[in-house]
């Protein structure tokens, strides 16, 4: 008995059409690496996610029907971030953070080391640079469990990053991460020290500008929080 094709009518063979379009997946995982890696996910793994999302847009295409306005690629694009985001979320529910990398997490808080590199701050914690490393990455993914608000572009302090992810769906961890990553060390540094409650005027101190200039700095970041979200939402939804 010849076991039966999963055959998408516009595309063709599901199994062919995620062939074709496998390079959607590594374009999109990518971006995941570092995020993977914190929670203990290798690339691979990533990549296996998306194929789920991918397989599941080969599956669900329809260009006459919901996904009319769309292209194939857009649909696929969609489907992989969001069963990447999914997973990463469900990871960091999930994963046990070990005693020395939060004693090295305090310690940096402590002794606001957080405008430092990593050896730098090895150096002055007596401890190897890996977890300095280790314990700076796992500081990046947690940042969103704050609620301090970074200013926003009418210059109110308003705009929060746990707060202005969508509600729909769980992907805090993921969102606020890929953002702080894509930004210049010094926007990176300036939001993490704003989200862990430091003043403008500290957080001038801390990147050696004034506290007017670094009420600047929090309304840019403010203001490409605000662009990035939008164009999320937008693929997401498309």
């Amino acid at each position: 008995m010849t076991a039966a094709v999963d055959v998408n009518p516009y595309l063709g063979p599901v199994d062919e059409a995620v062939a074709n379009n496998f390079a959607l997946i590594h374009h999109v995982a990518k971006r995941y690496r570092s995020a993977g890696k914190t929670l203990g996910l290798d690339y691979e793994d990533i990549v296996s996610i998306g194929s789920i999302g991918l397989i599941k847009a080969a599956r669900n295409f329809n260009p006459v029907g919901k996904h009319a306005d769309n292209k194939f690629s857009t649909l696929a694009v969609s489907c992989i971030l969001m069963e990447i985001r999914r997973s990463l979320t469900n990871s960091a529910r999930l994963v046990k953070i070990p005693r020395t990398i939060i004693d090295i997490i305090n310690a940096i808080n402590h002794h606001s080391l957080h405008d430092h590199s990593a050896t730098d701050i090895a150096k002055r914690l007596s401890v190897p640079v890996l977890q300095v490393k280790r314990a700076l990455e796992v500081m990046e993914i947690k940042i969103v469990s704050t609620n301090k608000p970074i200013t926003s572009k009418n210059g109110d302090s308003v705009s929060k990053l746990s707060e202005a992810i969508p509600k729909s769906e769980d992907f805090s961890v993921v969102y606020v991460s890929e953002f702080i990553s894509s930004l210049p060390e010094r926007e990176k540094i300036a939001v993490r020290l704003r989200l862990q409650g430091k003043t403008q005027k500290q957080i001038g101190q801390y990147i050696g500008v004034s506290q007017k200039h670094a009420h600047t700095v929090l309304q840019k970041i403010g203001s490409k929080f605000e662009i990035y979200l939008r164009s999320e939402v937008t693929l997401l939804n498309g």
